[in-house]
């Protein structure tokens, strides 16, 4: 992902979150889901990368997704790169 397509994606999620926060203060359900659809992201992206530790990413994002640090470290570690085994047995990147 390049620079530019990440700094869109930011801004993307920005204004979805604010957009869902305004949803929820009104009592609608869209509004949760987007909401929790942010919250879970980096377990979202784990998942669909099948990445090798994916279950420790959700773990630690619903337990300490709440702080802004607790959730940017299981985004990071969902985007990078999951080590891979080649038929010898070897770990590939």
């Amino acid at each position: 992902m390049t620079f530019i397509q990440s700094k869109l994606t930011w801004r993307v999620a920005i204004v979805l979150l604010v957009l869902a926060l305004s949803y929820a203060n009104q009592g609608q359900p869209l509004g949760f889901i987007i909401v929790a659809s942010l919250y879970l992201l980096p377990s979202i992206v784990a998942y669909r990368r099948k990445h090798h530790q994916q279950n420790a990413i959700f773990l630690v994002n619903v337990l300490f997704g709440w702080s802004i640090i607790g959730w940017i470290i299981p985004m990071i570690w969902a985007v990078t790169a999951p080590k891979r085994i080649d038929a010898d047995g070897f770990i590939s990147s």
